[in-house]
């Protein structure tokens, strides 16, 4: 016979009539019983609740709109290409200028390069004040301007801060010359510590870097 003490001791009692073979029988019963519980106990231990996602778009922060003036030529943008950390589909924060943080829990909803391009193209007409501007499909022969774009930085920096980089070309869509080339690093400061108020920060960066296009094609225009 086992029983269980009120101090949680278990102690084996051989009333006169057991057998040997029913105290075995008993052994094995609590050794079976000892391996459940432990399996049972580890395995709850090992079971965790899986964290949340949570996922973030861009906009389009269109600053000053440009005044009525000569027309301009139609505008494509794109294509648009980001450095290979940019585009994993997490939000990226900066340690220093050698490490990064993929954010598994902060996430773009949705394609990055399209996000972008439809935040760009929103803020280049309003700062050019035509709605003469397109996303550039691969299959177009623009009659007008091509902007290409290479994003080197998209990020919160070490310091707290949006990083917007890119280095980007005009081309003149009749044999594709460049007419323009530069690199454009913007950063703003976000609201608060907030991934929220990053991705406003980093549309801020965007629409910044539409005003170093626009007023390059005013001049190219102007000539």
């Amino acid at each position: 016979m086992l029983l269980l003490s009120t101090t949680g001791t278990f102690h084996l009692i051989l009333r006169p009539r057991e057998t040997t073979g029913n105290m075995i029988k008993t052994l094995q019963n609590h050794h079976f019983f000892t391996i459940f519980l432990f399996i049972i106990l580890s395995s709850s231990g090992c079971m965790q609740q899986p964290l949340p996602i949570y996922y973030y778009t861009l906009n389009s922060t269109a600053g000053a709109e440009r005044a009525e003036a000569n027309p301009l030529p139609p505008v494509f943008l794109g294509p648009i290409q980001l450095t290979s950390f940019l585009d994993q589909g997490q939000i990226i924060t900066r340690n220093s200028s050698n490490s990064i943080n993929i954010e598994e829990q902060l996430r773009w909803a949705g394609d990055l390069k399209q996000m972008i391009s439809d935040a760009m193209l929103s803020n280049i007409e309003h700062r050019l004040g035509t709605h003469s501007v397109y996303e550039f499909t691969g299959t177009d022969n623009p009659s007008g301007l091509q902007i290409i774009i290479n994003f080197l930085h998209f990020e919160k920096d070490s310091d707290g801060k949006a990083h917007v980089m890119a280095r980007w070309r005009i081309l003149s869509g009749k044999d594709g010359t460049i007419l323009y080339s530069s690199t454009s690093s913007h950063k703003t400061v976000p609201d608060s510590d907030s991934t929220e108020a990053l991705t406003i920060a980093l549309s801020q960066g965007l629409d910044l870097l539409a005003g170093d296009f626009s007023d390059a094609i005013i001049s190219l225009s102007s000539q």
